[in-house]
């Protein structure tokens, strides 16, 4: 594939480009096909329970048992994890029903402050590249998406920031749509839209909870957990006691 940067390019000037500080922005979830999706039972609750004033919950994909959204786009995965999300990611931003702007969202993101959901930066694409080599011994598929994914954003011009922290972000679908033109798929969606766009961020250290042992902070404002993490660790236990209310959109 060729890449091609115009440095001419306003990119102020997209589709779909207004105010739009009063617009009710939707929570769309890439939900995993399972029966079963407890993260994401408590992941609902702490929206509810800290994101007043959002428009519709939308499910990209599975819908587990006992799980209700307001709105369901039904989209058949396949084994390859990132070509699942990036599918699921076009088929949501060309969803004439989902709002110009919306919170992207994992099955496993946790808000426990309103002020917390923003977009932020977890440093370079190379530093998490290396955190991802010492972590496992070995280049993973992950980290060789995101050293190829840098050196594009180089070529053209850009920052390569890690826009790849578990925490919501913000999308615009005319940005999107741009982004989708300018970049091969094999890359990683969320750095090169923050980065072509230069989206305001807040640099923090990732949230993800890794290991089964690790103490939460006294009062966080956002977690991401594992599957085992959540299942088995003290930060699972933290989230079910902060939220043990069920959501609306609980059966």
């Amino acid at each position: 594939n060729v890449y091609i940067y115009d440095p001419d390019f306003d990119r102020g000037e997209h589709p779909g480009a207004r105010k739009r500080e009063e617009m009710k922005r939707d929570v769309v979830y890439f939900v995993k096909d399972a029966p079963e999706n407890e993260e994401l039972r408590y992941s609902l609750r702490s929206i509810e329970k800290n994101m007043p004033g959002i428009g519709n919950v939308w499910f990209v994909g599975g819908c587990p048992d006992g799980l209700t959204p307001d709105k369901r786009l039904e989209y058949r995965q396949e084994a390859d994890k990132h070509k699942n999300v990036k599918g699921m990611i076009r088929a949501a931003v060309r969803e004439k029903e989902i709002s110009e702007e919306f919170w992207l969202f994992n099955d496993d993101f946790f808000i426990f402050k309103k002020s917390a959901v923003k977009n932020y930066v977890v440093g370079t694409l190379w530093a998490k590249v290396d955190d991802l080599i010492r972590r496992y011994g070995i280049p993973t598929a992950y980290a060789e998406r995101l050293k190829k994914t840098a050196i594009v954003l180089k070529g053209m011009g850009l920052d390569r920031l890690s826009y790849e922290g578990h925490t919501p972000m913000l999308i615009d679908k005319g940005k999107a749509e741009i982004v989708f033109q300018k970049f091969d798929d094999d890359l990683a969606f969320r750095s090169c839209y923050g980065n072509f766009w230069k989206e305001p961020a807040e640099v923090r250290q990732d949230v993800k909870i890794l290991r089964v042992d690790v103490d939460v902070e006294k009062h966080p404002d956002l977690l991401s957990t594992m599957d085992e993490t959540f299942a088995d660790g003290r930060v699972g236990r933290y989230i079910r006691r902060a939220f043990p209310t069920p959501s609306r959109w609980e059966k």
